[in-house]
């Protein structure tokens, strides 16, 4: 049973919930870091430290599981080539999140995701 294990979920539903996860994720894996809302950053933290181990691990079906969720092979050769290196040595915890204040339109909290 999971008595109080909560999960972090998009307000408007399941494929705009997908589409925009994999916006964030191309965006945070093309600039190496990402100003997005807390609730965002949250969930894409966890995603983002799930594929890096699989993009460690760097078998084929790690490979495929990468390029379903990106969407883009150049994307995912340039994680395996460039940041998993640098990273490959942490057992965990590949991304900070830092709370960095709130918007100014809407007023919701920011956070900044990147590289440790």
């Amino acid at each position: 049973m999971r008595h109080q294990v909560s999960k972090n979920k998009f307000k408007k539903g399941r494929d705009s919930g997908r589409s925009i996860t994999r916006k964030l994720l191309k965006n945070f894996f093309e600039k190496s870091r990402i100003d997005t809302t807390v609730a965002h950053a949250k969930i894409l933290k966890s995603l983002i430290d799930r594929l890096t181990y699989k993009a460690i691990r760097n078998t084929q079906a790690d490979k495929t599981a990468l390029n379903k969720a990106i969407g883009s092979k150049t994307l995912v050769r340039k994680v395996i080539e460039v940041y998993v290196p640098t990273v490959a040595e942490r057992k965990g915890g590949y991304v900070t999140m830092t709370r960095v204040g709130w918007r100014k339109g809407d007023g919701s909290e920011m956070a900044r995701l990147q590289w440790v």
